[in-house]
């Protein structure tokens, strides 16, 4: 999903020709601001200004995960942890991550 904010900012317009200028004219700016929707562990979740490309790496530190910790399906394949990297998330893609916690007898 994307938005579109329109935000009005108070700055005067420039002439371009001799750089004077208009303090009656204003600037209008839009800002484009990506929100994406991953499924994670059946669990629909947005993120908003995911940034492009958003890979698997930004997800894992997003959701504060340590990556030698976790093994990531993607879209039912297994994504493999030295192509994070370059491995970029689309709206709508179905993951399921496996934190793993060690352990032992006591």
């Amino acid at each position: 999903m994307d938005a579109f904010v329109r935000s009005r900012r108070d700055v005067p317009q420039i002439d371009s020709r001799n750089d004077r200028y208009f303090p009656g004219r204003f600037e209008s700016r839009y800002i484009y601001i990506q929100a994406m929707k991953l499924q994670i562990n059946g669990e629909v979740r947005e993120f908003v200004n995911a940034g492009v490309p958003f890979t698997l790496t930004t997800l894992i530190e997003r959701l504060g995960m340590k990556a030698d910790r976790v093994a990531v399906e993607l879209n039912r394949d297994i994504a493999p942890r030295d192509r994070w990297a370059q491995t970029s998330l689309n709206d709508g893609d179905k993951l399921e991550i496996v934190h793993f916690v060690g352990g032992g007898l006591f």
